[in-house]
């Protein structure tokens, strides 16, 4: 059975393009590799922008908080607290609302009478299954140290961990963006060569 590479050697494709095809599989293609069959390797890689646009929005984030007042930074403090104790909040209550349902589905799985001995180990699995779950999902402690501990920051505090947070982010897509510069050229070192030895060393010429 033909595969998504071997599929056009029927209609009598070149070494070539088939070769081409083939290098969708590795690494410097791999992006290429969900791609349609028919969509062409590119002479030269580019960097997608994303880290770009990434970079300038940062970059407006920390120059806000550098340049932010302390009273306006006192009132997101504020704003911010609030945010999460309330958040906190409704997660401990959905938590609580989960675990009673929890409760009442594992007293109906105790309940259960297995209808043939062949039945009795789908008992068991049920049962484990929810104290599995309640196990990782009932946890409300999580959420009620979040709400007894939570402290409203003073403006100054909260700059200083906004501008720290806008800093970080500042240096993870400059540092992600020259990553994907440096495997752009290599991706497009990498195709250039293969380009060169299908057409010089093996004496390939596209189309034959």
């Amino acid at each position: 059975m033909a595969t998504s590479y071997t599929s056009k050697i029927e209609q009598g494709v070149s070494f070539e393009e088939f070769a081409m095809g083939c290098a969708r599989a590795f690494c410097p293609c791999i992006e290429m590799r969900d791609a349609p069959a028919d969509a062409e390797i590119p002479q030269e890689f580019k960097p997608s922008g994303y880290y770009l646009r990434e970079i300038k929005l940062s970059a407006r984030v920390l120059s806000k908080w550098q340049s932010m007042s302390e009273a306006c930074a006192t009132q997101k403090a504020a704003v911010a607290y609030l945010k999460e104790c309330r958040l906190a909040q409704k997660e401990l209550e959905r938590v609580r609302i989960l675990c009673k349902t929890y409760a009442v589905m594992l007293e109906r799985a105790g309940k259960y009478r297995p209808p043939t001995k062949d039945h009795v180990e789908f008992k068991k699995f049920m049962i484990d299954q929810l104290i599995r779950s309640i196990k990782f999902d009932c946890d409300t402690k999580y959420y009620e140290d979040k709400i007894k501990n939570a402290r409203k920051l003073s403006g100054v505090e909260y700059k200083k961990i906004m501008i720290d947070v806008a800093m970080d982010d500042l240096r993870h897509y400059k540092r992600k963006y020259q990553e994907e510069v440096m495997n752009c050229k290599k991706s497009t070192k990498w195709v250039k060569q293969l380009r060169k030895s299908l057409r010089g060393r093996l004496g390939y010429e596209k189309g034959n």
